[in-house]
């Protein structure tokens, strides 16, 4: 199911998520790409996060004010390399260098909180990085080019071997 308001870079972003399993959402900015997670309603659970208190207040009325139930969602204030829950599911990260993703990645994987199926990446520099810092759990499974606007860039997925 399309979302009216998504780009084609974040639509195939969600594509990529594995329904029934949870959605992170990480510096997830407006929310757009989850709230349309719950749309689909393909996720049993979506996480919003994001470290900006006035993002996460802004997502949390907006939902509220749309009718999203409550037991489908969480949004959380946090840095998405701090996040002290277990995380199953799909990972994306996307509108953020490679060098945060992967130093996110790795402080959730020291920590033993990082137990997803899938990543999904989709930084706006630095893009060699993830393909050699990530860590031996993961595999490249695809690299999607998507125009937007002007730029072209580049969805990473990444499967978990282990």
């Amino acid at each position: 199911m399309k979302s009216a308001y998504l780009s084609n870079r974040l639509q195939l972003i969600l594509d990529q998520a594995i329904p029934n399993e949870p959605l992170w959402d990480v510096c997830c900015d407006h929310g757009l790409l989850s709230e349309a997670a719950l749309f689909t309603e393909k996720f049993p659970y979506v996480f919003f996060v994001d470290q900006v208190p006035s993002i996460t207040d802004r997502l949390e009325k907006r939902l509220l004010e749309r009718g999203h139930d409550r037991s489908k969602y969480q949004v959380l204030t946090t840095d998405g390399g701090k996040i002290t829950q277990e995380i199953f599911g799909t990972f994306v990260i996307a509108g953020v260098g490679a060098d945060t993703q992967v130093d996110m990645i790795r402080s959730l994987t020291v920590t033993g909180m990082l137990k997803a199926s899938r990543l999904v990446l989709n930084p706006f520099k630095d893009l060699g990085r993830l393909e050699t810092d990530l860590g031996p759990e993961w595999k490249l499974s695809q690299k999607i080019p998507v125009q937007e606007g002007p730029r072209e860039r580049t969805v990473f997925v990444f499967d978990r071997l282990s």
